[in-house]
């Protein structure tokens, strides 16, 4: 059942609870009228909850289970031991390109608010704070921060002593040692990798799309839409990076330039209505969880008609580093 009616219901319910405690000041009568009154809803409520498919996560179950204190540091799981480890930090990969070996985050990468030294989780669905302090965090079984600018990330990683990664770094990242189109090899499967599903922003507000709900966080909150870290075991590259095909849109330090949208004409200037690319935009790549092809095929999937400023409920990303000699 729509978030929004049971909301209304819930809200329903409490006025009549409001009523009933004053009753208690009036006469007998009264009280059993009150009672009365409330009953149905009383259990319509309940059954509201149960009938249908709840399209969302009760907003506080989004908002106060994650924003807990990091007690400790995550331990290595022995089920993530593909990839090259030697001289990357927990949690990262070693990888190369024709240029040089780094190392590469496992996983889309979570923000960890500092608050007067104290580490919490932030919310995953709702954009950073502007003047807040985040650090990119990288484990499995999280929800990825979406929502983010390439400024915001950028800094992120920074605070975590890396940065965000290059095209190329990504690229070699995603399509592995062979070079494949997807993380898993040349032909896409079905449901290996958190894609191809239905466009939510759709389904929740029809035809209606302004800030407020491209970087609101009711989209990812959408039962069994945005996938935890590591989650799609079989979205992994030969490298051991998992779900840069599909879940979030991942950005990436470099910018557009002619070259890039000379090799793109599908997405070059005037292909998307109200956007265009154009040099200086933001990349980021990899796809959303509704996403297919329509931007290049798994590893190739590439967004070059925002500016660096976006920061949608589509949009994540995963940090690099040199790695040690």
């Amino acid at each position: 059942m729509p978030y929004p009616i049971y909301s209304f219901l819930n809200t329903t319910l409490h006025i009549y609870l409001i009523m009933f405690a004053h009753a208690r000041r009036k006469p007998a009568s009264f009280r059993q009228a009150a009672a009365f009154a409330a009953m149905p809803l009383l259990a319509c409520g309940p059954m509201a909850g149960c009938k249908g498919e709840q399209l969302y996560q009760e907003p506080k179950m989004e908002y106060e289970v994650p924003i807990t204190p990091i007690k400790h540091k995550p331990r290595a799981d022995s089920a993530y031991t593909l990839g090259y480890v030697m001289g990357c930090p927990l949690w990262m990969v070693r990888a190369a390109d024709q240029n040089h070996e780094y190392c590469i985050d496992r996983f889309e990468a979570e923000m960890l608010e500092d608050k007067g030294g104290t580490l919490v989780q932030h919310a995953s669905s709702v954009p950073p704070e502007k003047f807040g302090r985040y650090i990119a965090h990288s484990v499995p079984g999280v929800r990825p921060q979406s929502s983010v600018s390439r400024k915001q990330a950028e800094d992120a990683c920074f605070n975590a002593r890396k940065r965000l990664c290059t095209l190329s770094e990504w690229m070699n990242a995603c399509q592995g040692v062979q070079l494949t189109t997807y993380p898993y090899g040349n032909t896409w499967k079905k449901g290996v990798c958190n894609t191809h599903k239905e466009h939510m922003i759709s389904r929740i507000f029809g035809k209606k799309w302004g800030e407020q709900i491209v970087s609101g966080p009711e989209t990812n909150m959408v039962l069994g839409y945005m996938a935890r870290t590591g989650e799609y075991s079989g979205c992994v590259g030969s490298f051991g990076t998992y779900d840069m095909v599909g879940n979030l849109h991942e950005w990436v330090s470099t910018p557009v330039d002619d070259r890039i949208i000379g090799s793109r004409p599908r997405i070059g200037p005037g292909f998307t209505p109200g956007f265009r690319a154009v040099p200086g935009n933001g990349i980021f790549v990899g796809g959303y969880a509704s996403s297919s092809s329509q931007n290049g095929a798994g590893c190739t999937y590439m967004t070059i008609v925002h500016g660096p400023q976006q920061n949608d409920y589509s949009v994540g990303f995963r940090c690099c580093k040199d790695a040690d000699k």
